[in-house]
């Protein structure tokens, strides 16, 4: 594999890490008990690692906000009941 085809593979990666995840649906998202409970983590706007993508938006449902998010973890977590980490 060239240099060019390696750098451009690894530009996609870190692309794709640091997405942006979609806004909630707040209809869908009103009791935390709803969700499942894999993980695949989501960095909320406001700091704190949320389990996954339904703990993230039962959040801004339950509290009334809006927050943007990235998938991952965050690089100083906070725990938080609702599925913080």
């Amino acid at each position: 594999m060239n240099s060019f085809t390696t750098i451009a593979l690894l530009f996609g990666l870190v692309v794709a890490a640091t997405a942006q995840v979609p806004t909630c649906d707040k209809s869908h998202y009103a009791d935390v008990n709803a969700c499942p409970l894999h993980s695949n983590p989501i960095c909320g706007s406001d700091g704190v690692t949320y389990g996954n993508y339904c703990f993230f938006c039962v959040q801004q449902v339950q509290h009334n906000i809006f927050l943007t998010g990235t998938h991952g973890t965050c690089q100083k977590p906070t725990a938080k009941p609702w599925g913080g980490w």
